[in-house]
């Protein structure tokens, strides 16, 4: 099916971008405002079956149903001439996540990793929301693409909801039957253990076990199991994944706690696309992802360090405090006298004893006689005895009166003028 030249309505056909077993994926340009598209075009053959057409047209159903940016827009389907179908939609810059982790072969960046899977749960969180199953999620159905609005500069755009389900309410008469009973639909390395037993009564958790599937490939670089087709059946069946923290030891405990929640076989033990959506959402605010973070993520910090910041910011004032007080001229006090410092009292006080009286202008002390001083002690004291009750006739002393002699006064010399 050649393609290249031809015109869909006001579109010109450039290039083919993708080709798949169904159709083919062209880019175009109208020729009048020079905008591109995407077209996806069904091959006849399947076009020719009314299920198969029924399918291709409630994508388009299905997308428009959820207004989100992070889902692609399609703004025409019609027929062309030979029994061919199509879809127009908004042409997509970038990579897919699956050509990213080709080009990186190897696990991605952690914080990355952790952006992207928040981004594709808030996108299907909100296709859930409107009773819509996409089944079939995989890494070569998210688009990676620029966006200067997006803090990262990027933004994921989920694709192809070609064997999405849809509630009862979106389905127009003889849609319900299009999935066939035990019928299995998807790719096998991201299908549910209930979605490959029966796919017409999957729930919304097989998107939740697909996404998991994807983020453990982006966080370790391969998928959980492995292998041809009934001996990978089986694995997802009844093999348990291996453990995040084993083959990632680096891995957020949260992560690997949620992992091994949305990799669950039940489907009821598994979270919500919504929960899945706000855990990531905090795991991601929690990031160090600046601009287009490609790099690992910072090793742990040791806990014998953890004071460290606060010594070094205590030893940076104490240096600031010192420099403060040496430009203001805050000198420390000098040092006191030395024992060799002082002076000889000895010597002085002999020379003092030795001066003689410098005042002759001043009489001398006169000392009064020994009968005007008192002879008896206070009151309530007499020869070490308490006297405080007795009366005054027994306060008397007894035997003669001894005159008490004050102490002698030293000399006062004074300075010589």
């Amino acid at each position: 099916m050649d393609l290249i030249g031809q015109k869909i309505g006001n579109y010109r056909i450039t290039r083919q971008l993708g080709r798949g077993g169904m159709g083919v994926v062209v880019e175009a340009v109208n020729e009048e405002i020079g905008a591109r598209a995407a077209i996806k075009v069904l091959h006849a053959r399947f076009a020719a079956d009314p299920k198969t057409l029924r399918r291709f047209v409630n994508e388009a159903r299905a997308v428009n149903l959820v207004a989100h940016s992070g889902l692609v827009h399609i703004h025409d389907a019609g027929h062309l001439e030979g029994g061919l179908v199509y879809l127009a939609m908004e042409h997509l810059p970038g990579e897919s996540l699956q050509q990213r982790l080709t080009r990186t072969a190897g696990p991605l960046p952690q914080p990355l990793a952790i952006r992207l899977a928040t981004e594709i749960a808030e996108v299907v969180a909100a296709v859930h929301d409107k009773h819509i199953i996409h089944r079939d999620l995989k890494p070569s159905n998210v688009m990676i693409v620029p966006d200067p609005a997006m803090p990262t500069g990027e933004r994921v755009k989920v694709l192809d909801f070609g064997i999405a389900k849809l509630a009862q309410e979106h389905l127009t008469p003889g849609d319900a039957d299009l999935t066939l009973p035990f019928q299995v639909l998807g790719t096998p390395q991201y299908m549910a253990p209930d979605q490959w037993d029966n796919a017409r009564e999957a729930t919304d958790r097989v998107d939740v076990y697909a996404l998991g599937v994807m983020i453990y490939q982006m966080v370790v670089g391969r998928v959980p199991f492995e292998g041809a087709y009934p001996h990978l059946a089986a694995l997802h069946r009844s093999a348990a994944p291996p453990r995040l923290a084993d083959v990632a030891p680096e891995a957020p405990a949260e992560l690997c706690a949620l992992l091994q929640r949305m990799l669950a076989k039940a489907p009821l033990s598994r979270p919500s696309m919504a929960e899945a959506a706000r855990t990531l959402a905090g795991l991601d605010a929690g990031a160090t992802l600046l601009g287009r973070y490609t790099g690992p993520l910072p090793p742990p910090r040791d806990r014998r360090y953890r004071y460290l910041p606060l010594l070094c910011l205590s030893l940076s004032v104490m240096a600031l405090s010192a420099a403060s007080a040496l430009r203001l001229g805050r000198r420390p006090p000098p040092p006191g006298p030395t024992k060799k410092d002082l002076p000889d009292l000895r010597a002085e006080g002999a020379a003092f004893a030795e001066a003689p009286d410098l005042r002759p202008d001043q009489p001398d002390l006169e000392v009064p006689p020994a009968d005007l001083l008192p002879l008896h002690p206070p009151r309530g004291h007499a020869h070490g005895k308490n006297t405080r009750n007795q009366p005054p006739s027994a306060l008397a002393p007894s035997g003669p009166r001894r005159p008490i002699a004050p102490p002698p006064l030293p000399p006062y010399p004074s300075a010589p003028e």
